[in-house]
């Protein structure tokens, strides 16, 4: 069994399209790359925001089953968790999702859609070890949200993460962003790139 991971597909998001320059067919090539890579053995983790638009309760399920493999849900922060019914775990996971958390550890890793920070602490083994990464989604090609002025830098901390805390140990976290490859990224290659090995 290999392990993909994918965020921010925005699947339907026709503005997504103007902000991050996506070319028309944008969910036609996720999909196309998606069935290219995984087996229906694999498992796809996919760390959030997911779908857009006004159809979305009617589009997801056909989507997310032309996709193979076992789908493991991080919710991101449009995937409606906070104020819609629709983003209720229940419903994802009628619309082909296996599992649907808001972040996971696995061994010495936690995924999540924005970056946690703090860093969990890794409590299946040993209760004092950290989490070594922790691979995240929501900063499309990178940007992430700045504090308004320099002066800010120091305590900044909006809605999904601590910019002082993300910046301050930035190895310990690996951005998954598909807009230019539109594709999945096997966990193994972040682990080898990172030099990490599962505990």
């Amino acid at each position: 069994m290999k392990i993909f991971i994918i965020s921010d597909t925005h699947f339907n998001h026709e503005n997504i399209k103007k902000f991050e320059g996506r070319p028309d067919d944008f969910n036609e090539q996720i999909i196309k790359n998606c069935n290219k890579a995984i087996s229906p053995n694999d498992l796809l983790i996919h760390l959030g925001d997911v779908i857009f638009g006004m159809d979305k309760e009617k589009n997801l399920p056909a989507i997310i089953h032309s996709i193979p493999g076992k789908k493991i849900l991080c919710r991101g922060n449009h995937d409606g968790y906070k104020t819609s019914k629709w983003g209720d775990w229940k419903w994802f996971m009628q619309s082909g999702f296996d599992t649907v958390v808001d972040y996971f550890i696995y061994e010495n890793i936690s995924f999540s859609h924005a970056p946690l920070t703090p860093l969990p602490m890794q409590g299946l083994k040993n209760y004092n070890s950290p989490v070594e990464l922790n691979i995240h989604g929501h900063f499309h090609r990178g940007h992430t949200r700045l504090p308004q002025k320099e002066q800010d830098k120091e305590t900044f901390t909006d809605e999904f993460y601590n910019y002082k805390y993300y910046n301050t140990f930035k190895e310990k976290y690996h951005l998954i962003q598909i807009e230019d490859t539109f594709a999945p990224v096997l966990l193994d290659d972040i682990l080898k790139e990172k030099n990490i090995q599962l505990k």
